[in-house]
């Protein structure tokens, strides 16, 4: 039995000195559909930004932008994943709780081990690679979701912002077409009316409930005000304490040509903050993480300056990865670029199909 352990610090990361240099891309890899139901547990979108070259009011304007854009795309999802036969059954917020269809609350995970998967799932998803699909994220913390749906979709939509000489030319665009608000939904809801030939459906679990991370999520920083000063909260030490505790997550080989468990034991954890800094916000905060009114201090971990999109769906029962993409635009894109990857990557996850029907008797 041979056993491998690679931390994240030793992940090297290819980092442009120029973003004109840098070329889009998008990925998908799909493993076995089998020995699976297709009710799907939704996790809060791991939102990031990385714009230290800016100064506090273009961070916040950042921030704000990249927060509407997920909030675009975590409307449509429901809909496009039922377009694929799937059935979102929950969306889990950050302090682990689920909100079912009818907007009731059910308790999910704890708050510590939501922490954990996020951060093993943001290590897997966090560069380009070419490697077969044969990892286990975080078993024992999938496992316990099993209780709430079959499969649960990660969702990570982080953003670089690399301040220039002409910055504000720069930044202009990276508003306006690197964070296209309302392009995410429109490329998705176009992929959703080509597989059902209608227009997509109106929305699915969000037009049922309130208390989700998406636009009416209740204690979510939205406003510039508000942005800005839960920005400055996760700032400084609780961005410190994160990125010491994400190096921490494992990526290891438990016998001969098994899969890759990528991991973070609980006892290498520690909280950012105590309960009382957050009771007020327990919805939209996460003390493990460090999220405050769904802002996350964690940086991205793919580091080239534009937008990066990861997803991965996730097997409750063993922690299976089924299918992963990622997509990335770099700073100063064309709309037509963002649009081309997000159809592709859309298109790419498997329809889900119903195990025949067993004749009577047999």
């Amino acid at each position: 039995m041979k056993k491998l352990t690679i931390f994240l610090p030793a992940v090297i990361f290819i980092i442009a000195s120029c973003s004109s240099n840098l070329k889009s891309r998008a990925t998908f890899r799909v493993g076995s559909l089998k020995n699976h139901g297709n009710k799907i547990v939704l996790l809060p979108l791991d939102v990031r930004v990385d714009a230290d070259g800016a100064n506090s009011k273009k961070r916040g304007k950042i921030w704000e932008k990249s927060l509407s854009n997920g909030f675009a795309l975590m409307r449509v999802l429901p809909s496009f994943l039922e377009s694929r036969n799937y059935e979102v059954t929950r969306q889990i917020m950050w302090n682990g709780v689920g909100v079912d269809v009818n907007g009731k609350e059910h308790p999910a995970i704890s708050d510590k081990k939501l922490a954990r998967a996020f951060f093993a799932m943001s290590g897997f998803s966090g560069k380009f690679t070419d490697e077969p699909l044969n990892h286990r994220i975080a078993p024992d913390v999938f496992k316990a979701l099993g209780y709430s749906g079959d499969l649960t979709l990660y969702s990570a939509q982080w953003t670089t912002y690399k301040h220039t000489v002409s910055g504000g030319k720069v930044f202009l665009k990276t508003l306006g077409i690197v964070l296209a608000i309302v392009l995410v939904a429109v490329v998705i809801v176009a992929v959703i009316a080509s597989a059902k030939g209608n227009s997509g459906g109106g929305g699915g679990i969000f037009n049922a409930m309130g208390k989700l991370f998406g636009a009416s999520a209740k204690g979510v920083a939205r406003t510039s005000g508000t942005v800005l000063r839960a920005v400055a909260k996760t700032a400084g030490r609780v961005a410190i304490n994160t990125a010491k505790i994400a190096t921490r997550v494992t990526f290891r080989i438990m016998i001969e040509n098994g899969p890759i468990v990528v991991d973070l034991p609980e006892q290498q954890m520690e909280p950012v903050y105590a309960e009382n800094e957050i009771s007020e916000n327990a919805d939209t905060s996460n003390r493990w993480l460090g999220v405050y009114q769904g802002i996350s201090p964690l940086k991205p971990l793919y580091k080239s300056p534009g937008l990066f999109y990861a997803f991965a769906l996730v097997e409750n029962s063993t922690g299976r990865i089924i299918w992963d993409s990622k997509i990335f635009v770099p700073q100063g894109s064309k709309t037509k670029d963002l649009q081309e990857k997000l159809k592709k990557v859309f298109n790419s996850l498997p329809y889900f199909k119903h195990p025949p029907l067993k004749a009577k008797g047999l």
